[in-house]
């Protein structure tokens, strides 16, 4: 019961700072225009998902997710606490820096399994992001950084994805 509790005030939450987040980034200039060494992190949510498992290499997966937010928040941490959005093609695009693929972030997954209901938190790293506008997909490889694995595709709901810090210098991500 309790962690029921925690979970609903934990996605309310959610929904509040998403809300905040979408309504204050029209104030906000461009992700372009940050600061030199700021420390951006992202949001990405979308209606469903799919994760796979690689059956070549134990913790790897396909992470897909489906009718993905054509837009992807973000935020910058401490001392600047800019907001904003970016398209989600730009995302992937900015993801492309040699920094970025040598060193891919870590990512928290809030969601659940359609099959049984139960809720998934889970944290991997993420790579090679391919984006399908005219689909609304994005798909990644996904690395998980603990023990418990699934061997079975599981089908996802309402799927949200915290991405660890991009490191912006002045005019790309390193």
């Amino acid at each position: 019961m309790k962690r029921k509790n925690i979970y609903v005030v934990a996605t309310g939450l959610f929904f509040l700072i998403s809300s905040f987040l979408s309504l204050s980034a029209f104030a906000q200039k461009p992700i372009t225009s940050l600061k030199e060494n700021t420390q951006v992190l992202f949001i990405q949510v979308a209606n469903a998902g799919e994760l796979v498992p690689n059956k070549n290499e134990a913790g790897s997966y396909r992470l897909t997710l489906k009718n993905v937010d054509p837009f992807t928040s973000y935020f910058t941490d401490r001392p600047n606490r800019v907001t904003g959005i970016v398209p989600t093609q730009e995302f992937v695009s900015m993801w492309q820096n040699r920094d970025i693929q040598s060193s891919p972030p870590n990512v928290a997954i809030e969601t659940s399994d359609l099959k049984n209901g139960h809720k998934i938190n889970r944290v991997f790293v993420l790579s090679n992001p391919v984006y399908d506008a005219q689909k609304q997909e994005i798909t990644y490889s996904a690395k998980s950084l603990s023990k418990e694995r699934t061997h079975k595709p599981i089908s996802m709901g309402y799927t949200v994805l915290f991405i660890d810090d991009f490191h912006w210098h002045g005019n790309k991500f390193g």
